[in-house]
């Protein structure tokens, strides 16, 4: 039985997909857009799960440049519950869901909150 456990989780790491981002990566990340009204999802709700590291100058979900130039409603995200699980650790330089420039005349939605960051 330890046998076949073993072989099956071999099998498992074999398929799941690895990156490893060079030196000017960019993974999910959202930059420079202009809305009305936002009662969706910008930049939001992303699940990363990233094995082997980052490069240098790599950059993970990072929401930057967001403009809602009414309401973001009560539903709407802007950089927030986002999920990233690293294994590997980041390397000097690398920016983790940080959430930058963003202008909004009314809010009453999420900004860049519940976000949940693993890095082994």
């Amino acid at each position: 039985m330890g046998q076949i456990l073993a072989y099956l989780k071999a099998q498992d790491n074999q398929l799941k997909p690895v990156i490893s981002a060079g030196t000017t990566s960019r993974v999910a990340d959202i930059q420079n857009i202009s809305i009305d009204d936002n009662a969706g999802k910008v930049g939001a709700g992303n699940e990363v799960d990233i094995e082997g590291g980052l490069g240098r100058n790599s950059n993970l979900g990072n929401t930057t440049n967001i403009t809602v130039k009414e309401k973001n409603t009560d539903t709407g995200r802007i950089g927030a519950d986002n999920k990233y699980k690293i294994k590997g650790g980041l390397k000097n330089g690398v920016s983790v869901g940080n959430i930058s420039d963003v202008v909004v005349g009314n809010n009453s939605g999420s900004i860049g909150a519940g976000n949940k960051i693993n890095i082994r």
